[in-house]
């Protein structure tokens, strides 16, 4: 009997947890499963009243959100529905009143081992690893005059968010390694494009980016980083990713790494930090990854009280690979074939939408044998 599930949550976020949930929504319609979307923006509304709930249902919301919404849900959520949650947070520490919420949930789905194993470090409740469908696509790509790339020149493409920790997406390593990297070649046709979430939010995080940005462009060259608003459209992220080169991510954690992955499926070399989500996904035949050495993060500590740690990964490396990929284009189309090739077999909407049967099965089985 095919289970019917729920998946709750904001589907119109285009980014983080609305996509997340987008996702899982392509993946279950693959596999036969129609889930019920439900928009916890207007749960308010009557109608649902009249409508059953799930069997399943899976909560695409943070851990500080969920009892509100659990409280808004109430009487219309079935007294044997069997309650997921895939916090968006994604990695430690996690506050002990996140452990507590994430602990009133039957099950908890991590987007990566990464995050399962930090997860299952301090919480009681069951963690399963589910990660995100890989499904981007670009049916009519925006060409790089859109953006204001020159045709011309080899374009390196990173992001960050200044609303969310900036400095684990770590953008000032990725502009040094350019830096340096534009010092080896300095009459290589180059560019390094820095997508910034959060541009116009007047914080320390933005002024620290944007000193970061004139420093490099001083020392390598005035039109050789392009800053553009991290707020795009799907259309318009998805045709950033195309017309890119390469992807660097010199990151210190990442829960998964979405972006990395898209830039796989389209067959781009990604230079990426060895550690974290990412790791799920690459292996030394499908990017480029560099070394690190795990330091604490500052003025952090888990729920357990223990130091929290994350990569500060090997800039030396990082340029070397810049200056491969510059120098071997040939190496860098064939590393990118691999990568796509690699998503589409794991990571597609089917795949991942048949891990999540996988999983349903398993909940169905244990449920029975409980009952």
């Amino acid at each position: 009997m095919t289970p019917k599930v729920d998946l709750v949550g904001h589907p119109f976020d285009r980014i983080g947890r609305g996509a997340r949930l987008g996702a899982a929504l392509r993946a279950f319609r693959q596999v036969a499963i129609e889930p019920r979307v439900i928009d916890f923006g207007r749960w308010a509304q009557p109608a649902l009243a009249d409508e059953p709930g799930g069997d399943i249902q899976i909560f695409f919301v943070d851990a500080d959100e969920a009892p509100v919404v659990l409280e808004t849900l109430g009487s219309r959520r079935p007294a044997r529905a069997f309650r997921i949650i895939q916090p968006t947070r994604e990695s430690a520490p996690y506050p002990r009143h996140w452990v507590r919420v994430l602990e009133g949930f039957d099950e908890v789905w991590a987007v990566s081992t990464f995050v399962g194993d930090a997860l299952s470090r301090v919480v009681k409740t069951p963690v399963f690893t589910c990660p995100t469908p890989i499904g981007a696509s670009v049916e009519q790509a925006l060409g790089r005059r859109y953006f204001g790339i020159p045709e011309s020149s080899f374009a390196f493409l990173s992001a960050c968010d200044l609303r969310a920790h900036p400095e684990r997406h770590n953008p000032g390593g990725v502009l040094e390694a350019f830096r340096r990297t534009v010092e080896a070649r300095p009459r290589q046709d180059v560019v390094l494009v820095l997508k910034v979430g959060g541009l116009t939010d007047k914080t320390e995080a933005y002024h620290e980016v944007r000193s970061l940005v004139e420093r490099t462009t001083a020392a390598a060259g005035a039109r050789s980083v392009l800053v553009l608003p991290g707020d795009m459209t799907e259309a318009e992220s998805t045709s950033l990713l195309w017309s890119a080169d390469c992807f660097v991510s010199l990151h210190r954690a990442r829960g998964f790494g979405r972006v990395l992955a898209e830039s796989m499926l389209f067959e781009k070399p990604v230079i990426a930090t060895a550690y974290s989500g990412n790791m799920d996904f690459m292996a030394p035949d499908t990017a480029c990854l560099v070394p690190f050495t795990l330091a604490p993060v500052p003025d952090q500590t888990s729920a357990d009280g223990g130091d929290v740690r994350w990569a500060e990964p090997d800039l030396d490396q990082a340029v070397g690979y810049m200056l491969r990929l510059l120098d071997d284009r040939r190496h860098g189309r064939e590393l990118g074939v691999r990568a796509g090739r690699y998503v589409r077999t794991n990571l597609s909407d089917r795949a991942v939408g048949l891990r999540y049967l996988d999983r349903l099965a398993g909940i169905a089985a244990m449920r029975s044998s409980a009952a």
